[in-house]
């Protein structure tokens, strides 16, 4: 497995409040990063996301000073090329732990959090931010992680992503549908 290192990528979700939320957070920490050398920066739009709320995304990140692309890739090509994950709830947290990123959720402020990771116990792993401070200081601290602590992120996320699913078979589908 190949760390990355200094390579951002950040998961807008389709809600518009909430990647507004996003967009105001991520941008601001990483503007607070401008001292870290060779940062690069990728944004992946909700697939469905409207060609105006992209151009409101990239607003946000005008003049960041630091290379920063535009994402359109499906998420299994893009994720082994970046080292750290930000995002708020989604499915997607599970794909970065499967690859093994640090997968940083960025928390609402206002309104109720469906995190499908809030429920994980004793999560070593649990990279949870509100406030831009708090974001920047977790950036800076997951950038310097060395291969080791990527590798044990990378065993931990599969095994967790592992153990929380069950195939569907007839027995799993009996609480939710009859089998007769």
């Amino acid at each position: 497995k190949v760390f990355h290192k200094n390579k951002i990528l950040i998961v807008f979700p389709l809600a518009d409040s909430d990647t507004l939320e996003l967009a105001i957070k991520s941008s601001a920490a990483i503007k607070l990063l401008e001292d870290i050398g060779e940062l690069k920066i990728g944004l992946k739009p909700h697939p469905m996301v409207s060609a105006g709320k992209l151009n409101t995304i990239k607003s946000f990140f005008n003049d960041v000073k630091c290379d920063m692309e535009i994402i359109d890739k499906p998420m299994d090509e893009v994720l082994p090329q970046y080292s750290i994950l930000i995002t708020m709830a989604s499915g997607v947290v599970f794909d970065g732990m499967i690859e093994g990123l640090p997968v940083i959720r960025v928390g609402r402020s206002h309104s109720l959090s469906f995190d499908p990771a809030d429920f994980i116990e004793n999560n070593p792993y649990n990279f949870k931010v509100q406030k831009v401070e708090q974001l920047n200081k977790l950036i800076r601290k997951l950038l310097l992680l060395d291969d080791g602590e990527r590798l044990e992120i990378l065993n931990y996320g599969r095994k967790f992503v592992k153990e929380s699913f069950t195939p569907v078979n007839e027995n799993t589908l009996q609480a939710f549908i009859s089998t007769n």
